[in-house]
């Protein structure tokens, strides 16, 4: 019974690499394909629409250079705030998504030359009473965090000082903190100006102030590896060409021209939402199901090593215990994908994933498993030994039967503690369905959106509640 047990698990293993092919990403100097890395809620320079396809500013601009040099491009969703990790570590190969110029990111990449000017504009609510920076002393401003708009923020640590609490009140997107602005939670709201602009289009112009003081101007680049001098000047050169001749300016105008804004800000049906929030569906079930296929065998392997009399098996089975339940889901995801490679492990996005959560729920299952089984009386065994029943046979046939009845409801709990933890794939890119909710939240600036996929979740798990009570009545010993 311990063998096939181990076998399964060995299977386990393998499924986990050969998921989606454990394959690195393609080597630069190929030039067939150039991988442009993305945060694709950033409205209007790359975002997804209604219909889940990526459009923006940049998008088109980044379409139009690439096919005049020849090159395909993909487009790869990241998390914004690993973003130079993702080029560095050659997961793509340029940051294209209104990327201001800075001076500390000017250490980590190669700039292009600029392609577009902004600025860090100060918003409030109409009849504030906040007229400049020097008002905004003892008020709360919130921002994005990892933006270039904390940057700028903190280029002026004497005006930050002056803030509530003496720092700016932080905000996953632009989106929240200007929800919060419209709350009263918070003063005043520092973004660029492209981006405040199209909010402030989408929710009601008529609200909002923008302050003639600002943060300061900066400019938009498209960054590169440092190595990376061939692509830098394929980016330049067609750049300029495009300028030359007009085609930057079409572009442009497209996006950024009299009535262009004006026309995203249709109102979105509550069909068009659940049809944009269902372009994710497909991710959150895959990631769901082949979880539960891979960590219930490993976890059962993982419940017997614990129980084993064999002290090293025993106790590193505690130890990877210890580390999968002592560090969050999240942080393993990170390690997985990013700091793996750095010993040469490369696995892409939805492996990274599998193996992450594959891991992690095997271990919560495996003390699961060994709880129920411990619970098993003693006399069970004897009594299979005396009906001259092998201990494969009396495991096989009597303690795990009874151990599955006993473990069900906290297996349950873990089910369906796995259908919301499926969101953290966002951390890799993987558009799931609470990431594709936020996306469109985002674009719409509404909630709507995230209504909707509340509305998922809650049916979701309804029908696995449902089936788990199903099974609880089948096999329990009353019905």
């Amino acid at each position: 019974m311990r063998k096939s047990i181990l076998s399964a698990a060995l299977i386990c293993f393998a499924v986990l690499f050969i998921i989606s092919g454990c394959s690195n990403n393609q080597e630069m100097g190929s030039r067939d394909t150039v991988i442009v890395g993305l945060d694709d809620t950033f409205v209007p320079m790359g975002f997804r629409n209604d219909d889940g396809d990526l459009v923006g500013f940049d998008i088109d601009l980044a379409k139009a250079l690439f096919e005049r040099a020849g090159l395909d491009v993909e487009f790869q969703p990241i998390d914004w705030a690993m973003k130079e990790t993702e080029l560095n570590a050659g997961n793509i190969d340029a940051i294209w998504n209104g990327y201001s110029i800075t001076e500390e990111r000017k250490q980590k990449v190669n700039f292009s030359d600029v392609y577009l000017e902004n600025r860090q504009v100060i918003i409030t609510l109409a009849g504030s009473g906040i007229e400049t920076k020097a008002d905004l002393a003892g008020m709360r401003v919130g921002l994005q965090e990892g933006s270039s708009s904390l940057d700028a923020v903190n280029n002026e640590p004497e005006v930050v000082a002056t803030f509530a609490n003496g720092e700016p009140v932080l905000y996953e997107n632009n989106n929240q903190a200007l929800m919060d602005l419209e709350a009263g939670r918070i003063d005043a709201v520092v973004a660029d100006e492209i981006l405040a602009r199209y909010y402030m289009d989408q929710r009601g112009e008529e609200k909002y102030v923008i302050l003639e003081d600002d943060f300061g101007a900066e400019d938009y680049g498209i960054g590169v590896r440092k190595d990376d001098d061939e692509l830098l000047n394929i980016i330049n050169t067609q750049l300029a060409e495009m300028k030359a001749d007009g085609t930057f300016d079409e572009i442009y105008e497209e996006w950024f021209g009299e009535g262009s804004i004006e026309d995203s800000s249709n109102e979105t049906s509550i069909f068009t939402m659940i049809a944009s929030v269902s372009n994710g569906v497909g991710t959150t079930v895959k990631v769901f199901f082949i979880t539960l296929l891979l960590s219930i065998p490993l976890g059962l392997f993982i419940a017997l090593g614990r129980l084993s009399k064999l002290s090293l098996l025993r106790r590193m089975v505690e130890g990877y215990i210890l580390i999968m339940r002592g560090t969050p889901l999240l942080l393993q995801l990170i390690f997985i994908f990013y700091g793996l490679p750095l010993i040469g492990i490369v696995f892409d996005r939805f492996t990274a994933v599998m193996i992450a959560f594959a891991l992690n729920y095997a271990a919560y299952f495996g003390e699961i498993f060994r709880a129920g089984i411990s619970s098993i009386d003693k006399g069970q065994y004897e009594a299979a030994e005396v009906l001259g029943l092998s201990k494969g046979q009396a495991f096989k046939r009597i303690i795990l039967p009874q151990a599955i009845k006993r473990v069900l409801p906290p297996v349950s709990n873990e089910v369906i503690t796995l259908v919301k933890d499926t969101s953290l794939v966002y951390v890799l890119g993987l558009n799931d369905m609470l990431r594709v909710a936020r996306i469109a939240s985002n674009a719409q600036a509404s909630l709507m959106p995230l209504v909707v996929v509340g509305v998922f979740y809650f049916i979701f798990t309804a029908i696995l509640t449902e089936v788990f009570k199903r099974i609880e009545k089948k096999y329990g010993y009353y019905r």
